[in-house]
C-alpha cells in the first residue's frame, strides 16, 4: 500500500509538471501571437503614413516642376493627407535650408527649422532615399516625444528639393500598444532598433512598480543578438521585476521592435491552484489507494486529451475596420477559412464566412459593438472554403482613439465543438470522482459556515442519518455538548484559517442519542468562506479495547500497590514492636528491681531507675501519640484549635524541649525570625509537634559539633515558613522520593541505627497540607539537609479532609 501511495504521489507530480510546461508553452504561443498582431499594426500605420507621405511629395514635385507651389492649395493638400492617417498629427514641408514652407494663410505658419535635424542632413545627401522613419525627438512646440518620417521633396533631376515629414506623437501610437492582448500583469511596448522604450501599454506604463528609466533586461538583448528578427524568451523584466514570458518581432521595413510580454503570475495561477487542489485531494484519497490508482490512471488520461485538444485548436485572432474588413488575421484563422492573407486583408468580411444567419447577427451586433465597446461570446457558425462548417464562440472588444471614435476591433474565435466535448469528459471525471467520494469506508463531508452542504454514505453510516438529513445539518447536532462544540471550533478553525490540516479524536452523537469516539481531520478548501472538508473514522471499538487495556494494568497496578502497602506494613509493624518493646522491656525490669527490694538501701541508684522508668514511659507515650495523630489524620478528623500565636515564643519553646538532647548530641540548636514577621494564626499543639518532629530529626542525624539552625520568615501576604537546616548525615536522592512516605524508613544503615517508627515526616506533611500549606527538603549526602514548611499566616479553625 506505501508502494502504491508513492506512485500516485510520482503520478500527481508529473501530471503537474506536465501542466507546467504546458501553461509556459502557450504563454509562448500567447506573446508570440499578440507581439505578431502589434507588430503588423504599427507596420500598417507606419504604410499608411508613407503612403500618405508620397503621395504629398509626388503632388508637390509635380508643382515645383510646373508654375512653382501652389500656396493657396497648401494646407488643404497637407491636412487631406493627414486626416487620413490618424496616427499623424501634421505634416509639414521644408525647404533645401530646413525652413519651413509655408501657404496661405500665413498665419498657420510657425516657422520651425529642422535644419539641425540628422535626418535632415541624410535626406539632404541621399534624396533618392525611400520615406524612412527617424526618432524619437521631443516636439519643439509641445516638448512631447514623437517619431519623424520623412521623404526628401526631389526636383525632376533627382535633385534635393526639400523635405516632407509626417509628425506622430506617441500619444496616438499608444492605441497600437493598448490593443495588445497580455494579462492583468502583462506588458506590451515598442522600442527602437536600439531597444530604447518608445511607447508602452497604458496599464504597464501607470504601473508604480514601473521604472522610468530605459532599462532592458541582459537577457532581452541577449535574445535579439542572436534571433534579431523574431524569438521569445522568459526573464525578470528590468524596469518593473516582474517574470515575464516576453514575445518580440522587428517590424519588416522600420527600425522598430513589438513587444509583448506575460506575466507568470497571470498564466500560471491557474497551476498553481491545481497544484493546492491536487495536495489537497492526496489528503482525501489515502485512505482509499486502491479506488485512487484507478481514478488518477483517468484523469491522467483526460488531462492528456485536454492538452492535445489545446495544442490542437487554438484560438483564432482578427482585426476589422469600421466597415468591417479584415485588418488582420492569424494564420490559424486562415487554415480555418482556407484563404490566403492577400486574399483577406483589406477585401473580405467575416460575413463572407458566415452563414445567413451569422450574417444578420454580425449586422445587428457589430453597431452595437461600435456602441458599447465590447462583445462577449457571441457563437456562429464558420464556413471554410474547403466546406468545413466550425462552430465558433467570437468576442470582441472596441479601439476609440482619444475623442472616443471608434477606429478598429480586436476579436478572438474559439472552435467550441471541441471544447464542448471537452466538457463532457469532465463531467464524467467529476461524476467518477463523486463515485469514489462516496464510499461506505470513510464518511466524509463538505462544510460551509459550520453547516454540512455534503455527506458521503460513510456518513450515514456512521451517524446514522439519510442523504437529504444531512443537508444544511449544523455541526453543532453531532456535539456531545455547547463546551465541546465551542472548544473544538475554536482550536480547529484557528488552524484552518491559517490554511493548516486539524486532526482531532472526540466523541460525537449519532442519531439515536449514542456518543461514539471519531478520528476526525479537517483540511480547509476555501478558508475565507470557512469551507471545508471532514473525515471521519469510528474508533469506538478501539477506544473499548485500549480502555480495557488500560483498566487492566491500573488492576495490575493497584495490586502492585497493595502488595507493596503489605510490605511496608509487615516492616512497620516489625519495627514498631521493637520500638514499643524496649522501652517496655526497661519498664518492667526497673520496676521488677525496685519490687525485690535490691536498690533500697542505694538511694542514688533507685533515684535513676525511677527516672529512666519515667523517661520510658514517655518515650512510650510518645510512640502511641504519634501513631494515634497519624490515624486521626488518615481518617479526615482532624481538628484545629487556632489561637494568635508569637513565633518567636512558638520556636523558643521547641528549643526548650529539646535542648537536653542537642546538648546529649553535642549539637547547637540556633532560632532566628525575620523582623516584622509578627504574630500568625495556628493550633499551638499541633506546630510544636511539627517543629518537633523536623527539629528532633535534625538533631538525631546531626554530627557532634554541628548546628541545627530554625529560621521564620514571611513569603507573601498570605504565607510564612519556617527553615529548618542541620549539617548531618544528608539523604540521597534515590531516599528523598520516599521520605514523606507512611511507615516508610530509609535503608541505610546510620539510618536504621538511629530507629524510629517512619511516621513522624509523614505527619509532618498530613498536618501541613491539611492547614493549606505544605513541606519539602533538598538535602546532599553527606553535607546535611534544609527543610520548609510553609504554613499560612492564618489558619481557619475548621475540620480539614486530609488525604
Amino acid at each position: 500500500m506505501a508502494a502504491l501511495n508513492v506512485l500516485i504521489l510520482i503520478l500527481c507530480g508529473l501530471m503537474l509538471a506536465q501542466a507546467w510546461q504546458r501553461d509556459i508553452r502557450g504563454a509562448e504561443a500567447d506573446a508570440a501571437t499578440a507581439a505578431r498582431l502589434l507588430e503588423r499594426g504599427a507596420s500598417a500605420t507606419f504604410d499608411k503614413v508613407r503612403v500618405a507621405l508620397n503621395g504629398v511629395a509626388g503632388q508637390l514635385e509635380r508643382q515645383l516642376s510646373g508654375q512653382g507651389l501652389d500656396e493657396t492649395s497648401f494646407w488643404q493638400l497637407l491636412d487631406a493627407a493627414a486626416s487620413q492617417v490618424p496616427e499623424v498629427e501634421r505634416i509639414g514641408l521644408f525647404d533645401t535650408a530646413g525652413q519651413q514652407v509655408c501657404g496661405i494663410p500665413q498665419d498657420r505658419c510657425r516657422h520651425f527649422n529642422i535644419g539641425d535635424r540628422d535626418y535632415f542632413a541624410q535626406l539632404r545627401d541621399h534624396p533618392e532615399a525611400p520615406p524612412s522613419l527617424f526618432g524619437p525627438y521631443l516636439s519643439r512646440p509641445t516638448n512631447e516625444p514623437g517619431l519623424i518620417m520623412a521623404r526628401a521633396v526631389r526636383t525632376p533631376k533627382q535633385g534635393f528639393a526639400g523635405v516632407v515629414l509626417a509628425v506622430l506623437p506617441m500619444t496616438r501610437l499608444q492605441l497600437l500598444v493598448d490593443a495588445a492582448q497580455f494579462g492583468p500583469n502583462g506588458a506590451a511596448s515598442l522600442r527602437t532598433a536600439m531597444l530604447e522604450p518608445l511607447v508602452r501599454a497604458n496599464r504597464f506604463a501607470s504601473n508604480p512598480r514601473v521604472n522610468p528609466t530605459a532599462a532592458v533586461s541582459e537577457r532581452l538583448r541577449q535574445a535579439v543578438s542572436a534571433v534579431p528578427e523574431a524569438g521569445v524568451y522568459r526573464a525578470v523584466t528590468a524596469s518593473d521585476g516582474v517574470d515575464r514570458v516576453t514575445a518580440y518581432r522587428k517590424l519588416a521595413a522600420y527600425p522598430v521592435y513589438a513587444l509583448v510580454g506575460e506575466a507568470t503570475d497571470d498564466f500560471l495561477g491557474a497551476w498553481w491552484r491545481m497544484a493546492g487542489w491536487t495536495g489537497g485531494f492526496l489528503l482525501l484519497i489515502m485512505g482509499a489507494s486502491l479506488a485512487v490508482e484507478r481514478v488518477a490512471r483517468s484523469s491522467l488520461a483526460e488531462h492528456d486529451r485536454a492538452q492535445r485538444l489545446y495544442d490542437q485548436a487554438p484560438c483564432a485572432y482578427h482585426t476589422l475596420d469600421p466597415e468591417g474588413r479584415y485588418l488582420s488575421i492569424n494564420a490559424t484563422e486562415l487554415q480555418w477559412l482556407g484563404c490566403t492573407r492577400d486574399e483577406v486583408i483589406g477585401k473580405l468580411r467575416p460575413t463572407d464566412f458566415f452563414t445567413d444567419q451569422g450574417r444578420a447577427t454580425f449586422a445587428r451586433v457589430y453597431p452595437e459593438l461600435k456602441r458599447t465597446g465590447r462583445l462577449d461570446e457571441m457563437p456562429l457558425d464558420l464556413l471554410g472554403r474547403q466546406g468545413t462548417v466550425r462552430r465558433v464562440l467570437v468576442s470582441a472588444k472596441a479601439v476609440t482613439d482619444a475623442e472616443g471614435r471608434f477606429l478598429m476591433s480586436n476579436s478572438v474565435m474559439h472552435d467550441i465543438s471541441a471544447l464542448h466535448l471537452a466538457q463532457e469528459q469532465v463531467r464524467e471525471a467529476s461524476r467518477l470522482q463523486s463515485l469514489m467520494l462516496d464510499t461506505e469506508l470513510v464518511g466524509m463531508a463538505r462544510l460551509k459556515g459550520r453547516h454540512v452542504v455534503w455527506a458521503n454514505r460513510g456518513m450515514d453510516r456512521i451517524f446514522g442519518y439519510s442523504g437529504q438529513e444531512w443537508h444544511g445539518m449544523p455541526t453543532r447536532q453531532l456535539h456531545a455538548d455547547d463546551a465541546s462544540h465551542e472548544l473544538i471550533a475554536y482550536q480547529a478553525y484557528a488552524r484552518l484559517r491559517a490554511g493548516e490540516p486539524y486532526r482531532v479524536e472526540l466523541q460525537l452523537r449519532r442519531r439515536d442519542g449514542s456518543l461514539g469516539w471519531m478520528d476526525v481531520g479537517a483540511a480547509p478548501l476555501d478558508p475565507g468562506e470557512e469551507v471545508v472538508m471532514l473525515l471521519v473514522a469510528d474508533i469506538s471499538a478501539q477506544k473499548a479495547a485500549e480502555a480495557a487495556r488500560l483498566h487492566e494494568v491500573e488492576l495490575r497496578a493497584q495490586n502492585a500497590q497493595l502488595v507493596e502497602v503489605g510490605r511496608v506494613k509487615d516492616e512497620f509493624l516489625s519495627n514498631m514492636s521493637h520500638e514499643l518493646r524496649t522501652p517496655l522491656n526497661a519498664v518492667i525490669g526497673l520496676a521488677q528491681l525496685l519490687q525485690m527490694g535490691s536498690v533500697a538501701s542505694d538511694a542514688t541508684r533507685r533515684a535513676k531507675y525511677v527516672r529512666q522508668i519515667g523517661e520510658s514511659g514517655q518515650h512510650l507515650l510518645s510512640l502511641v501519640q504519634t501513631m494515634l495523630d497519624f490515624a486521626k489524620t488518615s481518617s479526615g478528623k482532624l481538628v484545629f484549635v487556632v489561637e494568635s500565636l508569637d513565633v518567636r515564643g512558638a520556636l523558643d519553646e521547641v528549643a526548650e524541649m529539646l535542648e537536653p538532647k542537642a546538648l546529649a548530641a553535642r549539637v547547637e540548636l540556633v532560632v532566628s525570625v525575620e523582623p516584622g514577621l509578627g504574630a500568625v494564626v495556628n493550633d499551638r499543639l499541633r506546630l510544636r509537634q511539627m517543629l518537633l518532629n523536623l527539629v528532633g530529626n535534625a538533631v538525631k542525624f546531626s554530627k557532634p559539633s554541628g548546628v541545627v539552625s530554625m529560621r521564620a520568615r514571611g513569603l507573601d501576604p498570605a504565607r510564612w515558613c519556617i527553615e529548618v537546616e542541620d549539617q548531618g548525615i544528608g539523604i540521597s536522592d534515590d531516599d528523598l522520593t520516599r521520605l514523606f512516605t507512611p511507615f516508610v524508613q530509609l535503608s541505610s544503615g546510620a539510618t536504621k541505627a538511629y530507629g524510629g517508627t517512619g511516621l513522624g515526616l509523614a505527619l509532618v506533611r498530613k498536618i501541613a497540607t491539611a492547614q493549606g500549606g505544605d513541606v519539602n527538603v533538598r538535602s546532599q549526602l553527606g553535607v546535611g539537609s534544609h527543610f520548609t514548611l510553609v504554613l499560612p499566616r492564618i489558619l481557619v479553625a475548621e475540620p480539614t479532609p486530609v488525604n
